[in-house]
């Protein structure tokens, strides 16, 4: 009798723990709602960074080494995001589980890092609470990123952040001839505001400058500067790069990131004749 009770009770056990876990798998697709977030995604970082805000327990670590815009001093600076696993946050009174996974075998191939994941879940069928805080995490992002100038690097098919973000240097650290960077901000400024006037008659919506002069003449400081007072991105790509093609050329300013200013260096390297 006492091998039956024992049976028993762990027959017992086992439905308890059996219903138990369908009780959960029932409430997970009937009473929760879940969004994943990949690391190709562009809002992971943004996750990353809101997740910062929070208050957890877990964290790990991103050291950067940067270098100073005035005495170029190298320091050290410590980011902090939450680290793999299960983190609870609440917003507007509803708890959010967070799990942040990170896989051991599968791997960014552009970039070696592992392939990681953000998973959100909450409790109802709203979608808003998801959308709110994807637009939190934007805007957080969106107004470090006014802060500074992002520069980009052409690599194959596509474009890659070239460094950390730059300080955005002012316009009148630039010296150029008088009237000259006055009449380039007119035009760039003429140029945002009539975005309507070159759709409705199917014209490509851009504006070239050809800015030349010798080696230290403030052409690559202007283009900073002026990236900076526009809030835009610089995407820069050499025409002397040996493996450029005519291909490879057309689709990189296809898929050139928006906001951005694409400035290509050595014009000159398209021509036959080359003077120095």
């Amino acid at each position: 009798t006492g091998g039956l009770g024992i049976a028993a009770i762990g027959f017992t056990m086992g439905v308890v723990r059996g219903s138990a876990q369908t009780a959960t798998r029932m409430a997970r697709r009937h009473l929760m709602m879940t969004l994943e977030v990949t690391s190709k995604d562009p809002a992971y970082p943004w996750m990353l960074g809101w997740l910062a805000n929070h208050r957890v327990q877990h964290l790990t670590v991103s050291t950067k080494i940067v270098r100073g815009d005035v005495d170029g001093r190298e320091r050290t600076e410590f980011q902090f995001s939450p680290g793999p696993g299960r983190h609870v946050v609440w917003v507007q009174g509803r708890p959010i589980m967070i799990t942040r996974e990170r896989s051991t075998e599968a791997r960014d191939l552009q970039k070696g890092e592992p392939w990681e994941t953000v998973i959100l879940t909450t409790f109802g069928r709203d979608l808003s609470i998801f959308n709110q805080v994807l637009l939190e995490a934007q805007g957080k992002a969106m107004q470090t990123k006014m802060e500074s100038t992002v520069v980009y690097t052409n690599w194959g098919t596509e474009w890659r952040p070239f460094g950390h973000p730059r300080r955005k240097r002012d316009l009148s650290t630039v010296i150029l001839d008088e009237g000259l960077a006055e009449d380039i901000l007119t035009d760039v400024s003429e140029w945002k505001q009539s975005a309507s006037w070159y759709h409705d008659r199917g014209i490509p919506y851009r504006r070239g400058y050809l800015l030349h002069g010798p080696p230290g003449s403030g052409k690559s400081s202007f283009i900073t500067s002026l990236a900076g007072y526009f809030d835009l991105n610089i995407c820069v790509m050499s025409l002397n790069d040996a493996g450029l093609s005519d291909d490879r050329l057309a689709q990189a300013l296809s898929v050139a990131p928006q906001q951005s200013i694409i400035l290509i260096e050595d014009i000159d390297a398209a021509f036959n004749e080359r003077s120095a």
